[in-house]
Parts: structure tokens; C-alpha cells; sequence
């Protein structure tokens, strides 16, 4: 039940899409990208559980190549990155970083997955999986919030520093902010 009111407090019910009008394309974004986020980690499950392959092509990129602008809004935890580094030593990357693309023509922003591509890059690898999404720079931050929803994902510390950065940065009100997060205004005071 407790994982139910946290899910809907972030607007992971698709059925509600439409309902403002403030911010909608944002709200809509943030929505598919969630959808899309929980139905890899059951296609993952799934692939984990038998023995064949995924279909979907790799989308492999140069580290090189991904900006790293956002990994300020994100805290660095020792034993959780020890964590996440002795799951990728044992089974891999399973799943990709969520990179935008709409926010600068010649790089691809990181929206999700600091920690996985630290750990690469801590290893040499110099190239990583991602997954592309077309999002500005708003709509990229409201992502960060989806994309950590429904597992350990972010700090109280990190949501506040990206609802201050769509407040002060991007000029949000904070009606706006609520909106677009498909969270209660006084969720977003709280930050």
C-alpha cells in the first residue's frame, strides 16, 4: 500500500495525463519516460529469469560524448556505489542511462544513471548503453525525479536541489513545478 501512495504521488498513473494545462508537454514527458522506466525493469526481470537474449539493439555511446551537467544535483554514496559496482563486476549493465538529447545539438545529456557511468568509467570502459529521449532542459530534470521514482533514486537533499534548480534556473513557479512532477504544492514547499 505505502509503495502504491508513493507511485501515485508521482503521477505514475497514465490515466491522468491531460488533466492541467500548466507545463502538460512536461507532465506528459515525465510520465512516458516513468511508464517506460518500469516496463524495462519487468522486461528485465523477465529476460533475468529465462535464458534468452533481449531483442532491443544496444545503443552504445562514447563516455566522451555524455555531459555530465546534471551530476551536480546528485549526491556521491560510497557503499551504494560499492554496491552498484559489485552487481555490474557480477551481471553487467542491465539496463541503459537515460540520456536527452534536445537540450544541446552536439552532446547528450546524462539524466539517469551517475552512478553506473562513474563506475564505468572508474573501470575504463569507454563506451556505455544508453537510452535517447528528445527532452529540453526542464523536461530532463522532471525526468530525474521519474526515473528514481519506486526505488532507492534520490535523496529528500537531491529532489530539493532539482525543484530549486526548476524554480530558480528554468523560472517555475511553484505551482508549476507541483504540476509537472504530478506532485501536491506543499510537496514541492517542502523541497
Amino acid at each position: 500500500r505505502a509503495a502504491q501512495e508513493r507511485d501515485a504521488s508521482v503521477g505514475s498513473d497514465p490515466a491522468k495525463i491531460g488533466e492541467g494545462d500548466l507545463n502538460e508537454p512536461t507532465a506528459i514527458i515525465a510520465a512516458v519516460v516513468l511508464c517506460t522506466m518500469r516496463s524495462d525493469r519487468r522486461a528485465r526481470r523477465r529476460s533475468l529469469m529465462s535464458s534468452t537474449t533481449p531483442t532491443e539493439p544496444r545503443d552504445e555511446v562514447a563516455l566522451a560524448q555524455i555531459d555530465q551537467r546534471y551530476a551536480t544535483l546528485r549526491l556521491i554514496e560510497p557503499e551504494e556505489l560499492s554496491r552498484i559496482r559489485s552487481s555490474i563486476d557480477r551481471m553487467g549493465i542491465l539496463s541503459p542511462v537515460l540520456v536527452a538529447t534536445a537540450i544541446e545539438d552536439t552532446r547528450l545529456v546524462l539524466v539517469d544513471g551517475f552512478k553506473r557511468v562513474r563506475i564505468v568509467t572508474d573501470r575504463g570502459d569507454v563506451a556505455i548503453w544508453v537510452r535517447r529521449i528528445a527532452v529540453d532542459a526542464t523536461a530532463a530534470k522532471v525526468a530525474m525525479i521519474a526515473a528514481n521514482a519506486g526505488h532507492r533514486g534520490l535523496s529528500d537533499v537531491e529532489e530539493a536541489w532539482i525543484v530549486r534548480s526548476l524554480c530558480r534556473e528554468h523560472k517555475l513557479t511553484q505551482v508549476e513545478v507541483g504540476k509537472a512532477l504530478r506532485r501536491d504544492t506543499s510537496w514541492v514547499c517542502r523541497r
